[in-house]
């Protein structure tokens, strides 16, 4: 036993060495030189994270886990995606990455100007059929900064349970129990290494490190968890992420196993509503959304997917709130949860004659808890040359679908791998009516030629006829769609290159033997050039020499029945316009990355742009260049530079852009670029772009710290703020850099007169502004927590006879009645703090010499 013991444990520490190894493999390629070079293409499987917030608002991520299992950040464009057939059916397939290598802290990755499929289209489920034993681990990690513990550790392992409400039974009821999660198990709380703002310094919606994060959480547990007897992990946070709750799968190295990981981020409301936790752990399994018609993830209330919050009414328990429905016939389609011999699948008519048709009348079973051997999913072709297909579902008010708004035939258009549910009355509402077909009722597809009616109902069902017919070929071509480029769109025009191409794109028109376009400048909903042939694949490339000015453009459908305008004969404009150029240069010609500069008064050029008549600049202060709208600088003028009148603030780091204004056009703005006034950094361990640099080199600067080593020079940002270094702070803080306190009498227990510290705190003392920690003593070596900062703050400011406010209930975790709440609404009334992120204060978390500085500027208005 002793010797298995001592082997697990030689195991892990390699492991965790690997681990090390694993995430530095993935920031630099190191040739035979010793240098680093820029790989222009990689191979690997894509995996997709997804972020969901209470608000409404999504987030996504994409990564490529390399043949060598490395985790690279890339960063497609929507195009991109779409062309692998969409998020969710591009989920963990191997894909060919070409593009820009681009390194950042803590993530390294490839800008892809291609994403193409690497061999070959594997099944379009590639990675995500998931069945048998599927058992999760859950990780309670809190941050070094925030000690609490919302949540005990019975509260996460009861979650797993087999009866309902708990996530085994779930999960087995709507796999039709394909899967189980028998064996899942819960482990903590463990802390993190870090503070929250190591994690997301600059405190933004979906700023959050998840590597990182995940990277720190699982080594937090890794010396109580083997990692090696589960399929997935839930990681459970005691504080606010990033404003979102994350799903999908990472590729790590855990106790000897390098494989993609089913994986979630989850915070406090993450997993108080086990609606949250499932639709999160469906992305784990490789779930993407759903959406409702007008384009919103989470208004499908048919899928927990998507509109998970539903009904919550209906279907909630005491212990763990709201309980997610079923996910759609599709997706559970996606993880093989529907055989073949239970999927209905109906003949595209695209490939009928004229005339001919097919029709069949089938039963579909309901999707939860199905009580027959009959089809649980029909999947009939879109005629619309982008590979979608209808599905057809029976739902009924059963099992965890109890919550559903009623009960019916429910039908899903799935376009690049996303179900889309179907809303006949189109008004924004997926839970009335117009989204459930009863008995009686037919829907439609002219394009199509599909024709559905729900005949009868059964006992656990509904009968339903199909009809799918080839074109009527004693009708016209059937009325069809322009696609590109879009109404009122534009077009850049180089007068340099004036060779543009363009590209008129539409779908396809039923029942069209050939196709015709006309393009010309006179807007008059009629074809004053000529109609030219257009080819039969629903789109024409024109390069042409173009001037600037508006086109308008149609296209037509014809047979020997008569002829068909697209869009119901609605011409479509685009403009082609002059392209803005701004090949820019702050003041002087200094580098792109972190340029520095030794004036307060820099002079910003940029080169002139054809035809411009005026010029608009924008220069903001900040670290992060992700809003303007506090701008020290905003003018307009027609030169090509500018100086600024009035200096800028030394030590400081600006963002500035530009456009530009010719005829009656306005470009858009520039690329955002960076600057930094003053002296190169002081701290070897602050860099520049650390969130709380400038408050740092100001306290520095104010001749308050010296740092904390001097060889080389460190300033230890993350470390906690003692209550003895507290006192040098504030009191160098309030009195000047050449302030001396009086010398030591020996008042407190455990701070002797002959302590270093010791006229500091005992001035604290003497000035009110702390009694110390009890027992005659100060308790020098503790850390500062955010409540007693508060108390430190408003007294040194204004000293001990300062009484706050009455407080009022600002921050969650503060209630009015709590003894530090006055002290605490105070400061962020004076705009010292804004919390911990949430709405919280954190109380209890301990301050870091980071944040100290932030306190300490803003307390004092430190230059």
């Amino acid at each position: 036993m002793k010797a298995g013991k001592s082997f697990h444990r030689i195991l892990k520490v390699l492991t965790a060495l690997m681990l090390v190894i694993h995430f530095l493999g993935g920031a630099l390629i190191v040739n035979a030189a010793g240098g680093t070079e820029a790989p222009t293409s990689v191979r690997g499987q894509l995996i997709v994270l997804w972020g969901d917030a209470i608000g409404n608002a999504t987030d996504m991520r994409y990564y490529l886990r390399t043949e060598d299992s490395r985790m690279l950040r890339v960063n497609p464009t929507e195009a991109q995606i779409q062309a692998l057939g969409g998020a969710g059916a591009a989920n963990r397939q191997w894909v060919a990455a070409t593009g820009t290598w681009s390194t950042g802290n803590k993530e390294a990755g490839i800008e892809p100007s291609s994403l193409t499929l690497a061999g070959g289209r594997q099944s379009p489920n590639a990675g995500l059929q998931v069945s048998g034993a599927q058992p999760w681990v859950t990780i309670l990690c809190k941050f070094s900064d925030m000690p609490d513990e919302p949540g005990s550790l019975p509260y996460f392992q009861g979650m797993y349970g087999a009866a309902w409400p708990g996530l085994d039974h779930y999960w087995r009821e709507l796999s039709n129990n394909e899967i189980e999660l028998t064996g899942s198990a819960a482990f903590g709380w463990f802390t993190l290494p870090n503070p929250r703002v190591y994690y997301n310094p600059t405190d933004t919606m979906g700023g959050m490190d998840l590597y990182a994060l995940a990277a720190d959480c699982t080594a937090a547990a890794d010396a109580s968890v083997d990692f090696a007897q589960y399929a997935g992990i839930n990681m459970m946070f005691n504080a606010d992420l990033d404003g979102y709750a994350w799903g999908g799968s990472l590729n790590l190295l855990l106790d000897g196993v390098d494989k993609i990981w089913m994986t979630t981020w989850l915070p406090p409301w993450g997993y108080t509503d086990l609606a949250v936790t499932s639709h999160e752990m469906g992305h784990g399994f490789g779930l993407p959304h759903s959406f409702g018609p007008w384009g919103g993830p989470y208004d499908n209330v048919w899928d927990v997917m998507s509109g998970w919050w539903s009904n919550c009414d209906i279907s909630r328990d005491d212990t763990y709130g709201c309980l997610g429905q079923h996910t759609i016939s599709y997706h559970k389609d996606m993880l093989g949860w529907v055989a073949t011999e239970r999927k209905f699948l109906a003949p595209d008519s695209g490939d009928m004659a004229p005339g001919e048709s097919s029709s069949a009348t089938i039963t579909l079973e309901q999707l939860a808890l199905p009580q027959t051997e009959n089809y649980l999913l029909a999947q009939i072709p879109v005629d619309d040359g982008l590979g979608s297909f209808y599905t057809l579902e029976a739902r009924r008010k059963t099992g965890y679908d109890v919550k559903l708004p009623g009960e019916g035939v429910v039908i899903h258009k799935v376009t690049y791998g996303t179900a889309t549910v179907l809303d006949a009355d189109d008004n924004g509402d997926t839970s009335d009516d117009g989204t459930i077909w009863t008995v009686g009722e037919t829907f439609t597809d002219i394009q199509s030629g599909l024709v559905m009616t729900v005949d009868s109902e059964t006992s656990s069902g509904y009968t339903v006829t199909i009809t799918v017919s080839g074109p009527d070929p004693n009708a016209p071509p059937v009325t069809f769609d322009k696609r590109n480029p879009n109404d009122g769109s534009e077009l850049w025009w180089y007068p340099s290159n004036p060779v543009i191409t363009s590209v008129l794109a539409w779908g396809p028109s039923r029942g069209a033997e050939s196709y015709e376009y006309c393009l010309d400048m006179v807007d008059n909903d009629a074809c004053d050039t000529q109609w030219l042939p257009g080819p039969a694949e629903g789109y024409v490339e024109l390069i042409d020499s173009y001037v600037p000015g508006v086109y308008s453009w149609q296209v037509r459908s014809t047979n020997l029945n008569g002829t068909t305008h697209a869009d119901d004969g609605d011409w479509w404009n685009f403009q082609i316009v002059l392209a803005p150029s701004f090949p820019l240069e702050p003041g002087l010609p200094l580098s792109p990355d972190s340029p520095k500069i030794d004036t307060r008064q820099p002079t910003f050029l940029w080169t002139e742009v054809l035809g411009a008549t005026q010029y608009f600049l924008e220069v903001v202060p900040g670290d992060e260049c992700k809003t303007f709208s506090e701008k020290v600088i905003e003018v307009s003028l027609s030169g090509t530079s500018f100086t600024p009148a009035e200096p800028l603030n030394d030590n400081a780091r600006y963002c500035w852009r530009i456009k530009t204004k010719y005829a009656a056009y306005e470009s858009p703005y520039s690329a955002v670029y960076q600057f930094t006034i003053g002296n190169p950094t002081t701290f070897a361990d602050v860099p520049i772009e650390h969130w709380a640099w400038q408050y740092i080199e100001s306290l520095y600067n104010a001749g308050i710290t010296g740092g904390c080593s001097t060889d080389p020079l460190n300033f230890c940002p993350d470390q906690s703020v003692t209550r003895a270094q507290a006192a040098v702070f504030l009191l160098v803080a309030e009195h000047g850099s050449g302030y001396t306190p009086p010398a030591a009498s020996g008042i407190f227990n455990d701070v002797p007169a002959n302590n270093g510290f010791a006229p500091w705190i005992e001035q604290f003392f003497n000035e009110g502004i702390t009694g110390g920690c009890g027992n005659g003593n100060y308790c020098p070596n503790s850390p500062v927590t955010r409540e007693q900062m508060a108390v430190f703050l408003m007294v040194a400011k204004y000293g001990s006879g300062y009484t706050p406010p009455a407080a009022t209930g600002v921050f969650n975790d503060v209630p009015a009645d709590y003894p530090f709440a006055p002290w605490i609404e105070a400061l962020a009334a004076e705009g010292i703090t804004g919390g911990c992120g949430g709405g919280n204060f954190c109380p209890k978390g301990t301050v870091t010499r980071a944040q100290m500085a932030v306190f300490l500027v803003t307390a004092f208005n430190l230059p």
